[in-house]
């Protein structure tokens, strides 16, 4: 640095960036200088770069500089346009101003992660101020005067080109992300974390990971910056180690990047405990030493052979052109501008590009190896054919002759299933049949009972009719005497009640009767081949009149009826079976040693939704357990004593509810009792039927 006399910048109306040949630099080695001896000091020198570059390094330096002000705007903005610098204290008279990397963006007098200040010098006038800065990592000086607009049209044109950055690369993740959905191949993850971390690592150099992510607790943006830094190297040795299949080309190299991997957790952790010089040094220096290592690992893959290792080449040099040309910016050999301030970003960006190019060509690799190998899979697949074939003819005649003997076998196992359901049905119509007998006998037996009295009353009137008739038309009052005491002798009043007492009990007999030989009617009624209309509550109530022998005087039966229940398209008589199956189980249930009738109770019930209908039997018998309810369904299960069952009636009646497209669902608790609920579809094939 030159020593000189003060140097005044001229603020004349346009934005002035990059002057710092006309500012002087103090550095503070101890850190122990008070502001007022630090602004009053003679050491001041000039610095030698338009954009000076300080270092790394612990002191900390004081910067001085004169601005005049030419024009009628007397409120300009500074903008120190490093915002990875842990402090800067700004100085105006004896007025100052912190910042630092943990204050939040909304704290801010512009929200950006730029350093900014207020300058207010009136019109015509000179004022001098002072900037204090420390930080822990690279220090460079890009400053810029302007008004509040040219400040904000500068960041706004900083924000576009990081904008394009962010752009392209969520371009890359997205076509990465799309062809991993398609090949599931897990070098597009590894390249969407990788580009993912270089992404945040950039960010995060330029502020915005402060400004986006964590703008409301800005103290993670001192520590993020040795972080991601690590991240990145982690993350890229993973990737270069499966993209260059580093296993099978280069195994020598896997010793290297382990050592990365455990190196980089170590020289972060200094960071934490207040040394990010040290952190920030070390940090670089494996940064570099990685980035050439892996630079000729490609090469000597790429010597071998692999293809990927040659697009691996062209974009690890394009991002390390742009780290060399950024840290030749950073000693002064290459001006500072927007372009050479931005090449490690643009060479990322590119680098990005090329890799995705790169697993672009890796797909026509792995489309040709594919067809490679389906190309050889026919010729084996041909060859395999030819032997196939004459073990196929072969195989062929033996074949029928098993398929003959199947069939065979098949329809016989056939007539017995039918012959079985039969024989299900003839036991459970022949132990109903007595049942019915017995139902029918009762109203029989009453009207019988009731003719003989009534024959006998209507004698006795048309004997009296007959005496009345036989009277002259002028009869003497004797003749009608003794007719009347004969009416008072036979007790016509008496006879008349009587014989309506007795027409009474020949009505109800007939119609009790009649309902009967109605429910039996339904219940035995023959299926068609097609599913029909029908009221499951008619299937129900048929069931309930032709079982009255089995539930009457055994269980207290209870019924709980939707009468408002749709009509279904269904088999009629093979429901009988199923409902008539299910409420004989519950009967049998409930026959419990020591319970009387009082204490057996079956409960069935119909309701329905608007999908389906249910009947339920509910029962408090002596329950399942829960073993045995997955082998209920089974033929020839069955847990009644030897002579009480087949074990064929649920496994027939399931075989009926799954006919119509429904299920049985079963609740037991054992010693409690059990409810089998009958579930059928409302409507079959998007048939829909109402209620008649």
């Amino acid at each position: 640095m030159l020593s000189g006399q003060d140097s005044t910048i001229t603020y004349s109306g346009n934005l002035i960036e990059h002057f710092g040949k006309s500012i002087q630099i103090l550095c503070d080695t101890t850190s122990e200088l008070s502001d007022i001896e630090a602004m009053s000091s003679l050491n001041y020198k000039f610095a030698e770069l338009e954009v000076p570059n300080l270092g790394v390094t612990t002191n900390t330096y004081w910067v001085k500089f004169n601005i005049h002000n030419s024009t009628q705007n007397e409120i300009l903005l500074l903008d120190l346009r490093q915002s990875s610098l842990d402090e800067v204290f700004f100085f105006e008279a004896d007025n100052s101003i912190k910042l630092d990397d943990r204050t939040r963006i909304s704290d801010r007098l512009i929200q950006n992660q730029n350093y900014i200040f207020e300058l207010k010098i009136p019109t015509n006038s000179t004022k001098q101020f002072f900037l204090k800065i420390h930080s822990g990592d690279q220090v460079q000086l890009p400053l810029a005067v302007g008004t509040y607009t040219q400040i904000q049209q500068a960041l706004g044109k900083k924000d576009l080109y990081f904008g394009i950055y962010s752009g392209i690369l969520f371009a890359m993740l997205l076509s990465a992300i799309l062809i991993f959905i398609k090949t599931k191949d897990k070098i597009y993850v590894l390249y969407v974390g990788y580009v993912m971390t270089v992404f945040l690592t950039q960010a995060n150099f330029q502020g915005y990971t402060l400004r986006f992510f964590w703008a409301n607790n800005p103290e993670i943006e001192r520590y993020s910056v040795y972080v991601f830094s690590a991240v990145v190297g982690i993350v890229g040795s993973v990737f270069i180690i499966h993209y260059l299949q580093i296993r099978k080309n280069a195994p020598w190299a896997l010793k290297v990047f382990y050592a990365i991997f455990y190196i980089y957790p170590f020289v972060v952790i200094p960071a934490f405990f207040g040394y990010f010089n040290f952190s920030y040094n070390v940090l670089q220096m494996i940064a570099s030493v990685s980035a050439f290592f892996v630079l000729y690992v490609a090469f000597y893959c790429w010597r071998r052979g692999n293809n990927q290792a040659g697009n691996l080449l062209v974009a690890w040099s394009s991002f390390l052109i742009g780290i060399v040309i950024f840290v030749l910016k950073d000693f002064g050999i290459v001006p500072y501008n927007t372009f050479t301030s931005n090449t490690m970003t643009i060479g990322s960006a590119v680098e990005g590009i090329l890799l995705s190019f790169g697993l672009a060509d890796k797909i026509n690799q792995l489309k040709l190896e594919k067809e490679q190998a389906n190309a050889e899979r026919l010729r084996m697949i041909q060859s395999q054919n030819e032997i196939l074939e004459v073990k196929v003819h072969e195989r062929t005649a033996e074949l029928e002759d098993a398929k003959e003997r199947i069939q065979s076998q098949y329809d016989h196992l056939r007539m017995t299933q039918k012959q079985l359901v039969e024989s299900e049905k003839l036991a459970g119509l022949g132990q109903m049949t007595a049942g019915i007998a017995h139902e029918l006998n009762n109203p029989i037996n009453f009207v019988s009972s009731n003719v003989g009295p009534l024959h006998r009353d209507i004698e006795d009137v048309v004997g009296l009719l007959n005496e009345y008739y036989q009277l002259p038309e002028q009869p003497t009052p004797e003749q009608i005497a003794e007719l009347k005491a004969k009416c008072d002798k036979t007790g016509i009043d008496f006879v008349q009640k009587e014989i309506h007492l007795l027409l009474q009990g020949i009505e109800e007999g007939s119609k009790r009767t009649a309902e009967i030989v109605r429910g039996l009617r339904i219940f035995a009624r023959a299926d068609k081949d097609t599913l029909v209309p029908a009221n499951i509550n008619e299937c129900l109530q048929s069931t309930l009149v032709v079982m009255k022998s089995i539930t009457k005087g055994n269980v207290n039966l209870t019924k709980d009826i939707d009468s408002s229940m749709p009509f279904i398209e269904c088999f009629p008589g093979k429901l009988n079976q199923v409902i008539a199956n299910l409420i004989s189980n519950a009967v049998q249930a409930t026959k419990l040693p020591g319970r009387g009738t009082v204490d057996r109770h079956v409960h069935v019930r119909s309701w329905h939704d608007d999908n389906q209908v249910h009947i339920s039997v509910k029962d408090n018998g002596c329950g399942i357990a829960d073993s045995e309810k997955e082998k209920i369904f089974v033929p020839f299960y069955t847990t009644k004593s030897v002579g009480e069952g087949t074990g064929l009636g649920l496994s027939i009646a399931m075989g009926i509810v799954e006919e119509h497209g429904g299920e049985i669902e079963v609740i037991s608790t054992p010693g409690e009792g059990s409810e089998f609920i009958v579930h059928l579809p409302r409507a079959r094939k998007g048939v829909s039927l109402s209620a008649a």
